[in-house]
């Protein structure tokens, strides 16, 4: 089954159906407004599909194995992302950006320019800015129907697995799911 298949099924279940989906083996529970973290499993390897940077770089999610990463879209039209994006920013500045980092995707059409006032309104400092105006990456892991969407990728350039909706990503409960990551022996 494509992962594409997968993730819109498996997001469709635990938004509707079971919220409790996560193995009991995996990281500690960690929920977001309403629902919780989803370990996948088996853990398929991660679209390396384009997105670009505020300079107009081309970006790649292999371009970060040997890293935990913390991919979320968002928009900012999106009230939840709004509300969201304090916690990322003071995430990334927390993490050790050798071992971990945040990769928010914005997939506002008009690409830097809603963006960056928007970085400069909430003072998002730790944050690159990215951008995906076609949201070919979150289409490509079946998940259009969330926003805002994070998913965790360990360290092998893996989907570890994912949160619909916002969360508060700086924490405890949070930083523990990272450091279960990060603490992986790469399996």
């Amino acid at each position: 089954m494509r992962p594409r298949r997968f993730l819109s099924a498996a997001i469709l279940l635990a938004c509707t159906v079971c919220p409790a989906l996560a193995v009991a083996d995996g990281p500690p529970p960690f929920s977001g407004s309403s629902r919780p973290f989803i370990q996948l499993a088996p853990r398929e390897t991660a679209p390396d599909l384009p997105f670009t940077t505020r300079y107009g770089d081309t970006w790649r999610l292999s371009q970060f194995r040997g890293r935990v990463v913390v991919l979320n879209f968002w928009a900012t039209w999106c009230e939840p992302c709004i509300r969201e994006m304090p916690s990322l920013d003071r995430l990334a500045a927390i993490l050790d950006s050798e071992k971990a980092v945040v990769l928010p995707v914005a997939i506002d059409r008009k690409g830097p320019f809603a963006v960056r006032p928007f970085f400069a309104l909430h003072r998002l400092e730790s944050l690159d800015m990215l951008f995906d105006p076609a949201d070919a990456l979150r289409a490509e892991l079946g998940a259009l129907d969330a926003l805002p969407i994070t998913f965790v990728i360990d360290r092998r350039g893996r989907l570890a697995g994912y949160l619909p909706g916002a969360a508060e990503w700086d924490s405890p409960d949070a930083l523990a799911v990272i450091r279960y990551y990060l603490s992986e022996d790469g399996e």
